[in-house]
């Protein structure tokens, strides 16, 4: 990103060196290969996935969070908790419901991201 010339070092103009708040914005076509993308992007210090080539459930599940801005600290647990919620679905429960559980158990989670999170759950792990 800079040359030597001579004893001085030139660097490009400040303007033209990215930020650390900037997210590079890529594509995804090998999370299943033990999650090299994923990887990849926590190594550069963050991406956005503008789209995901893979049928893994919990792929489309955390990708789905990850985009909607909603945070969580294991992916491993919120793979469970999205799983759960559809289990919860399934015991006949409305989404709502669903949702107000999910608020009241995370109280840093705001009303609309609890009903984010359900809708993905149900995309991800609900077949019917």
């Amino acid at each position: 990103m800079s040359e030597r010339a001579g004893n001085l070092l030139l660097q490009p103009p400040p303007s033209a060196q990215p930020t650390v708040t900037e997210l590079v914005t890529v594509g995804s076509l090998c999370t299943g290969i033990a999650g090299l993308d994923l990887g990849t992007s926590a190594a550069l210090g963050g991406a956005r996935l503008a789209w995901v080539a893979d049928n893994d459930p919990d792929i489309t599940f955390l990708t789905a969070v990850d985009q909607a801005g909603i945070e969580y600290t294991d992916a491993q647990e919120a793979v469970a908790v999205g799983r759960q919620v559809c289990d919860y679905l399934h015991a006949g429960h409305p989404a709502h419901a669903a949702a107000r559980a999910l608020k009241i158990s995370n109280r840093s989670l705001s009303v609309k991201n609890a009903a984010r999170f359900v809708t993905f759950a149900q995309t991800a792990y609900c077949p019917n």
